[in-house]
């Protein structure tokens, strides 16, 4: 009886063995690279909003935006004469960044939309986004009180280059800081957890 056939399957057996026993070696030897994530705090300080979209930063000012608000639907609600499908078309309310959503405020809820091509003094954009440049971001960041504001992000998909230079600049400056994403044609509401949404 030969064993060479036998011998062969026993050789390849073994150098399937020996290649598997090299790869567990060498996968065991690597050190792993542990990326921290960011971890999400609670926060009982007052949030300042900012916009982050087209690699610009927009300023949000909420309480008078909020003052527009209750204005508008307080006439909208006396606009008795019209009917709901005119008064929504009829609502133009919120500043010259922002358009208040008609949508939204039939339900009661302050709803942004951007206005396309603002442009001026609320364009930020990544060339002048530095400390030492006069624009504002860093206005308003003057006007921050570290020990009971923080800064809020709403970042889309167009903005996150800007969002990272901003989260520089006040990491650098000692402000807390949290963010939320939005999408493209998603108004800004701050209802819910977007209220306050914490910070990392």
């Amino acid at each position: 009886m030969l064993l060479v056939s036998f011998c062969d399957i026993v050789t390849i057996t073994i150098c399937a063995m020996f290649m598997a026993l090299i790869i567990v070696i060498d996968e065991a030897a690597k050190i792993p690279v542990v990326k921290p994530v960011p971890v999400l705090h609670a926060c009982t300080n007052a949030p300042v909003y900012f916009e982050c979209r087209d690699n610009m930063v927009f300023p949000i000012d909420l309480s008078a935006l909020r003052q527009t608000f209750t204005k508008s639907s307080t006439e909208f609600k006396k606009n008795a004469g019209a009917s709901d499908v005119e008064k929504l078309m009829g609502l133009d309310a919120g500043n010259e960044t922002y358009r208040i959503d008609p949508g939204l405020a039939t339900m009661g809820v302050l709803g942004l939309r951007p206005r396309p091509g603002i442009k001026g003094t609320y364009d930020v954009s990544l060339t002048n986004l530095v400390e030492n440049v006069k624009n504002p971001f860093t206005d308003a960041l003057l006007n921050i009180d570290k020990n009971s504001q923080y800064c809020v992000f709403f970042v889309r998909d167009t903005g996150f280059n800007v969002f990272r230079k901003c989260r520089d600049i006040v990491i650098a400056k000692g402000f807390r800081h949290g963010w939320e994403f939005v999408a493209r044609d998603e108004p800004l509401t701050f209802e819910g957890m977007n209220y306050s949404p914490g910070f990392q």
